[in-house]
């Protein structure tokens, strides 16, 4: 987990790109970059998910998001959990980091040497 070199005035402009969508399943609207109260518990890549690739308005606007991050912070690894300063910690939503993993737009998820994935790298670079 770490802090992301982006100041408060880009984050939100990030993040007025993450709007709340109804998920994949038809449940409640959730944002695809959430905001932590509490520790996010991260999860070994043989936890998450399997899924096949899709191409949806929330899934366009989590890579829209991951691409404005990547020009703030000119680094195409980005961690899951991560903490912007004066606004707070943040976790990856799960479904739509598998479904850029099987999209090709991230590279394979990896488990760290804590056996959780802890970060997403970006398939292309700049």
């Amino acid at each position: 987990m770490r802090t992301l070199n982006i100041s408060k005035e880009d984050w939100l402009e990030i993040k007025k790109d993450d709007w709340s969508s109804k998920n994949e399943e038809g449940g409640k609207q959730t944002q695809t970059i959430i905001k932590d109260d509490s520790e996010y518990k991260r999860k070994s890549v043989d936890d998450w998910k399997r899924a096949s690739s899709c191409f949806t308005e929330r899934q366009l606007a989590f890579y829209k998001m991951l691409m404005n991050i990547y020009q703030c912070t000119n680094n195409h690894i980005i961690p899951v959990v991560f903490k912007i300063r004066g606004i707070g910690w943040f976790h990856l939503d799960i479904g739509v980091v598998k479904f850029a993993e099987s999209s090709g737009f991230i590279k394979v998820l990896k488990n760290d040497e804590s056996k959780v994935v802890s970060y997403i790298e970006l398939s292309w670079k700049h």
